[in-house]
């Protein structure tokens, strides 16, 4: 697996930069990757200004530049807490913290001393009712039945109270072993949890985020990127479907209103083709009305010649 750059290197600014050299760092790859934008090798370029954003965040503030530059520290010096495959230190809540051996230690030893604590209340208990341990008077005489009874009884709630004291010490330890062995598991499997998730998003948008709260918070701002690129790819192709409906309505108001011309024209074309018949036809009435006049008129002129010739011959 190749190495993950480093925010310096994303940045291409030395470890030593100042603020000033690391803001203006940002600002010119800021603008060299705004000017990618609409070209084949912008694709990613939303992307490379969320990690840009992220280096230029944590290396402006003075604490996160210095938990940064200590954790580069400790992986240059091969510290395993600081290798991707070492433990990593998780901040438990205060309420949640296993307590460490000594304080176990300390506690039994507290719920010890209650046991004798009980051990010693039976002892007032017996000497209040007049009747020592060892099962004699206190003024010398001989014990009687009712003495040894008595002393019997206060001997075994002696022992009872004891024994309960012991069991209660046993139980409340085995308690705080089970708990504490229970708390460690769940830190065990939280960390596990925190590093496979913030493997994962290192290792899907190429970065390298120091805390799971940080890489989710860069998966979230990049998220939020592609949400904002998706909305502009919506909205431009709206715009251009909405750019061919009007071309396509465009055109065929143009075909339409050529039809209506066509139309127009063809109509035109008839009217006149009809008016052309009909002064042929009225030219060729008017022709055959001249030439039936004219047939007429030299027929009567050739009756009138017929006729002085009869009248000459006579």
């Amino acid at each position: 697996m190749s190495r993950k750059k480093t925010l310096y290197e994303i940045l291409s600014v030395a470890p030593t930069a100042d603020g000033a050299a690391i803001a203006a760092a940002y600002q010119s790859r800021r603008e060299a990757l705004e000017a990618l934008r609409g070209t084949p090798e912008g694709a990613s370029v939303n992307t490379d200004l969320t990690v840009l954003k992220l280096a230029w965040s944590t290396l402006s503030d003075p604490g996160q530049r210095a938990a940064y530059d200590a954790k580069l520290l400790l992986e240059s010096q091969g510290d395993p807490l600081a290798r991707p495959g070492g433990k990593e230190l998780v901040l438990v809540p205060k309420e949640d913290r296993p307590l460490p051996a000594d304080a176990q230690a300390l506690k039994a030893e507290v719920l010890a001393l209650r046991a004798d604590a009980l051990a010693l209340r039976a002892d007032a208990i017996a000497a209040r009712s007049g009747i020592a341990v060892t099962g004699h008077s206190p003024f010398g005489a001989p014990p009687s039945a009712t003495e040894r009874l008595t002393s019997s009884a206060s001997t075994l709630a002696r022992r009872i109270l004891i024994g309960l004291g012991t069991f209660m010490v046993i139980s409340i330890i085995i308690q705080l072993v089970f708990f504490s062995s229970a708390r460690r598991s769940d830190d065990m499997m939280r960390r596990a949890s925190d590093k496979a998730v913030l493997q994962e998003i290192n290792q899907t948008h190429g970065i390298q985020a120091a805390t799971r709260a940080e890489a989710e918070r860069m998966e979230a701002e990049l998220r939020r990127e592609e949400n904002e690129r998706r909305r502009l790819e919506q909205e431009k192709q709206k715009a251009e479907e909405d750019r061919k409906r009007s071309a396509e309505e465009e055109k065929q108001w143009v075909r339409d209103a050529t039809e209506r011309v066509r139309q127009s024209e063809e109509a035109a074309r008839w009217a006149a083709q009809q008016e052309a018949q009909r002064l042929e036809a009225e030219l060729a009435r008017r022709q055959e009305a001249e030439r039936q006049r004219a047939e007429a008129e030299r027929w009567r002129i050739e009756r009138e010649k017929q006729q002085w010739e009869n009248v000459l011959r006579r």
